[in-house]
């Protein structure tokens, strides 16, 4: 690497500027003594000054160049060192050149100059050939911020200072450098490229800079808050942190990652969690970390429930705090029995009052799944009491009146086999109607609570029965209006054997149109309701 080109043992090749030239008795005199690379792109040199000379030194440092010939600093690369205090006859320093570019067929030449009043001489050039950079390995290929990692290759700096290396654009520091290895220190807050955790690592020297992939594992320094209830929305806070390839547990529980960023990211108490402390873990590139501390669940509790009183099979509402929104996830006992639930929310929970519970005061134990809670004497369940019913006979559509006590629209109300449509009036008196699906005759009036009879009673459904009807005769198109009773809200007409148009319908009253088909002459008007057909005692005359 190094030449030295000898002209004379006693001869020193100075050049002089064409204005300046040193008076010889007074010339300083300068040595080359040592030019070799020591990196990647990097240049170690020495001079020696032999006489420093008569005049005042201005500027000493070297000049390198690509060609052998005539070169000074008017036509090199200068390398000053008037900055630099000289305590000696020696001087030395290391430089960069190529641009980060390296050329193996290269020759670089370098010589040492000193400038005085009168001038400038050098000393002589010395050759040398730039290094290559490689890089060989990084270990481990994953980490956390603080952690040091080695970076092994060729021709790096051992001077720490000339090693820059980083982390996408984030600086790391450098603790130990040789020719072949690096030992780095992995910096915390590293931005990222792209948002992901693969960065690269980036070693420059001398100019020359080489990248590797490294997996920054994040760092985690805790979470708040430290007590919820299911779905509590969890800031777990830290440094490096990226969702990519991230997992994270809440006990056994994977729970779902929302809002990440390099500092933070939230996560939700899973749903189906079953215990009432646990540990949130992260699991990263297969490297597990359980943050300090324990999440603590909020006991389950009841604020209060409505109604405070009801029937068996009636829907009860609880209300309270740190329910299970999932379904089928908490569970409620009234009474000490079991019952089935329906909607539910982090508040609230609606059930069904066990159809098997006595009447009295009742307690409600409610639980999420963790945590339970018992509400003593919360509610009262009642039976109905049905003491009868009114009239004991009626015609389809007619009203019948049911007395007693506790009751409800949870009772069912059956004539014969027909529902019946129910009215509350209030908790001691019900309305229903006599259903047209109802065959005349002697039928039953029956209540039933979750398919248990409360009251049953005879009943007769009267037939329909026509009155009267007028006008007596009339013209396609008359209006008829036919009076009697059991009608209900809808029937059908006929005259003779042609039905007709129903105008209006009541219980006791019809209204129809004689129909323009029927013929004429007399005939009887017939009413069918449901399955029962009445017919008038007296003919309606048509005329046309």
């Amino acid at each position: 690497m190094k030449a030295k080109i000898i002209y004379s043992a006693l001869i020193i090749c100075t050049l002089f500027s064409c204005k300046n030239e040193l008076d010889k008795s007074n010339d300083p005199i300068i040595e080359t003594s040592e030019a070799k690379s020591v990196a990647a792109n990097t240049c170690y040199t020495k001079a020696t000054i032999v006489e420093k000379g008569s005049y005042e030194m201005i500027d000493y440092g070297f000049v390198y160049s690509t060609s052998i010939g005539s070169f000074g600093i008017e036509n090199g690369t200068k390398v000053s060192l008037k900055a630099d205090a000289l305590n000696d006859n020696t001087f030395e320093t290391s430089f960069q050149f190529g641009n980060g570019y390296y050329n193996p067929s290269q020759v670089y030449y370098v010589r040492a100059y000193l400038v005085n009043k009168k001038g400038i001489v050098y000393g002589l050039p010395l050759s040398f050939r730039g290094l290559m950079l490689t890089m060989a390995s990084v270990q481990p290929t994953s980490g956390k911020s603080g952690d040091r990692i080695t970076i092994t290759g060729e021709n790096f700096s051992s001077t720490l200072k000339d090693n820059v290396v980083k982390f996408n654009t984030t600086v790391a520091k450098v603790i130990e450098a040789s020719s072949s290895r690096l030992v780095v220190e992995i910096p915390a807050n590293i931005t990222y490229e792209y948002y992901d955790s693969t960065v690269k690592i980036y070693v420059t020297v001398g100019g020359a800079t080489l990248s590797a992939n490294f997996t920054v594992l994040p760092v985690f320094t805790g979470f708040s808050p430290t007590s919820g209830t299911f779905g509590t929305m969890i800031t777990i806070s830290g440094a490096d942190i990226n969702s990519s390839g991230l997992t994270v547990k809440c006990g056994d529980l994977t729970s779902s990652i929302f809002s990440p960023t390099s500092k933070s990211m939230l996560i939700n108490v899973p749903g189906n969690i079953a215990v009432a402390k646990f540990s949130i873990k992260v699991i990263k590139n297969g490297v597990e970390t359980v943050l300090p501390g324990e999440f603590t669940m909020n006991p389950v509790n009841i604020s209060f429930v409505s109604p405070i009183i009801g029937f068996p099979g009636s829907i009860m509402t609880i209300t309270g705090t740190n329910l299970n929104p999932a379904n089928g996830s908490n569970q409620v006992k009234i009474g000490g029995v079991s019952t089935a639930t329906g909607y539910v929310n982090q508040n609230s929970i609606s059930v069904t009052v066990p159809s098997s519970l006595t009447p009295g005061l009742k307690s409600v134990e409610l639980s999420n799944g963790i945590t339970n809670v018992i509400y003593p004497n919360a509610f009262t369940v009642v039976v109905p009491k049905v003491t009868g019913s009114t009239p004991s006979s009626g015609y389809y559509g007619n009203e019948v009146i049911i007395s007693g006590e506790n009751l409800s629209g949870n009772l069912a109300v059956y004539i014969g086999n027909n529902g019946c449509e129910l009215t509350v009036v209030n908790a001691s008196t019900l309305k229903v109607k006599v259903p047209h699906s109802t065959a005349p005759g002697t039928s039953k009036i029956r209540l039933s609570l979750n398919n248990a009879v409360v009251y049953e009673a005879d009943f007769i459904v009267l037939p329909p029965v026509i009155t009267g009807f007028s006008p007596e005769s009339g013209t396609p198109g008359t209006e008829v209006t036919i009076n009697g009773n059991g009608f209900g809200n809808y029937g059908t007409v006929r005259f003779g054997t042609v039905f007709t148009s129903v105008l209006s319908c009541s219980p006791a009253q019809m209204k129809v149109v004689v129909p323009s088909n029927a013929g004429d002459g007399a005939m009887k008007i017939s009413v069918i309701v449901g399955a029962s057909t009445t017919i008038s005692s007296t003919d309606f005359t048509i005329k046309k």
